[in-house]
């Protein structure tokens, strides 16, 4: 750990976006959106990576891989409030509570 913080003591710490990563995560598998969980996934790895550059000295390749972990996590949320909405839409444009229990009743 000292060859570490001797290594990039002048340097300053990137923005790794993790924790909005596994926000996104979270959020997305509660909402049960394919989509979305795949993009937190692919923004969590990316900010796995920033550690790994920075240790490897790497600071141009971390600041990308932190850049992008929140672009993707972003898109995560992004992309499930967009479905949620829609989905919303279309539950009252099917007559909401209503229009549900009747097609309940004609499935049965």
């Amino acid at each position: 750990m000292e060859n570490y913080q001797n290594q990039n003591a002048g340097m300053m710490p990137v923005k790794d976006n993790k924790v909005l990563a596994i926000v996104a995560l979270v959020l997305s598998i509660l909402c049960c959106n394919l989509l979305s969980v795949v993009l937190a996934i692919i923004a969590l790895v990316k900010s796995n990576d920033v550690r790994k550059f920075e240790q490897m000295g790497q600071q141009a390749l971390a600041e990308q891989s932190g850049r992008r972990a929140g672009l993707f996590a972003w898109i995560a949320i992004g992309v499930m409030a967009v479905c949620t909405i829609i989905q919303t839409v279309m539950f009252f444009a099917m007559g909401g509570v209503e229009g549900y229990m009747r097609m309940l009743e004609n499935l049965q």
